[in-house]
């Protein structure tokens, strides 16, 4: 009897989801007690659209209503389930789906480099990360906006430093042009460029914190940017020194706001040899890193270095920690998965069911939405 009943289990998805009113900024409140939901069962391929003010599932090569709007769809072959966007990969984060951190098993993720973290409208991409303390790697520093050299002064002319006002090739290094300024304060010395540069990031303190950020930095006069490197002798060199971070650390590049930019507002090393953990949040007396943000919670997330594995984690923010979902997901077998986009939000569990539990759904939370979707699932 155990077997006959074993046989007649098949593979099912289902379906809770969400739908905040507001679909501002491309965000989902977590805390919002008005959000619409709707559950319900997917035994095979299908798109997950928002029409009108609900989210509902489109079967196979069934049309939308003109208002339909395809969030994700679920593929299925041989009972294995994955979930992918329905349409075209774009770089707009608006056209992105989001995997919510805090729905992982744990309640955290184990990061990459290449992945795209979210913390409300900020955006961090991952860089590097290097677990080894002895690796002796070097944190790339350079935004992706600015990679520009300029060359040591090698010439006959003369001329002095426009901040220690002296001539020459010093213990300071070669004099070099790095912007626009002409005349008398057209030279600097190298050394003395990279000392004022490293005052302007905070690093004038050897031993130096657990973080800190680098950004693009400009010329007080002719507000030109400075070049990325220096070319000295036919060797290209980074213009800013920074110093080795203690291992383990992470490079995160924090990425500009607009969905349209692509530009970099700065670039984060931070250390977690000392405390394990670097937190994320808008106080600046919680958080190790502060984050300038009105919809970043006070204490928003955290990233730490536990077993080999960088993991980030969700603080019960209220816009969530999310991290960009950049090829297919492969469901596992009682896995759940939760996707954001925009005001929609939809978790997703494999399960193995039977024909009599498929009608037995969760109801429906605030909107008071409960179904069971059985279309498309007899035989051809």
């Amino acid at each position: 009897m155990g077997a006959m009943i074993a046989s007649h289990l098949e593979p099912t998805v289902q379906v809770e989801s969400a739908l905040w009113a507001s679909d501002a900024r491309d965000l989902f409140d977590f805390e919002a007690a008005g959000a619409r939901t709707r559950n319900f069962d997917l035994p095979r391929s299908a798109k997950i659209a928002r029409v009108g003010g609900s989210l509902m599932p489109l079967e196979g090569r069934q049309p939308g209503p003109p208002d339909c709007e395809p969030l994700l769809q679920l593929c299925e072959e041989n009972g294995a389930f994955w979930v992918d966007s329905a349409a075209p990969r774009a770089r707009s984060s608006s056209k992105k789906l989001w995997l919510v951190v805090k729905d992982f098993p744990g309640a955290s993720y184990a990061l990459s480099e290449g992945d795209t973290i979210r913390m409300g409208c900020t955006r961090f991409y991952v860089r590097q990360l290097v677990a080894d303390p002895g690796a002796g790697v070097q944190p790339e520093l350079t935004l992706s906006d600015c990679h520009t050299t300029c060359h040591a002064d090698e010439g006959p002319e003369g001329g002095v430093c426009r901040i220690c006002l002296d001539g020459g090739c010093d213990e300071q290094g070669p004099l070099i042009r790095p912007c626009a300024c002409k005349g008398s304060i057209e030279k600097v010395h190298l050394g003395c460029l990279r000392q004022w540069i490293r005052c302007r990031m905070g690093l004038v303190d050897e031993k130096g914190g657990n973080a800190y950020l680098g950004k693009q930095q400009n010329c007080d006069l002719c507000k030109q940017a400075y070049p990325s490197h220096v070319c000295l002798q036919g060797v290209k060199r980074p213009l800013v020194e920074v110093p080795q971070p203690a291992g383990p650390f992470m490079v995160l590049e924090q990425v500009a706001r607009s969905s349209r930019a692509t530009s970099s507002t700065g670039v984060l090393v931070a250390t977690l040899a000392h405390d394990g953990t670097l937190t994320f949040g808008r106080s600046a007396e919680k958080a190790g890193f502060r984050v300038d943000d009105i919809s970043i919670s006070r204490l928003h997330a955290k990233i730490s270095f536990r077993e080999g594995k960088f993991m980030l984690e969700d603080n019960n923010s209220r816009f969530g920690t999310l991290v960009c979902m950049r090829r297919p997901y492969v469901l596992s077998q009682g896995e759940t998965v939760s996707i954001q986009k925009g005001g929609a939000y939809v978790s997703l569990t494999l399960k193995l069911t039977s024909a009599a539990d498929a009608c037995r759904m969760p109801d429906g939370a605030a909107g008071g939405h409960s179904e069971c979707s059985t279309e498309g699932s007899s035989s051809a």
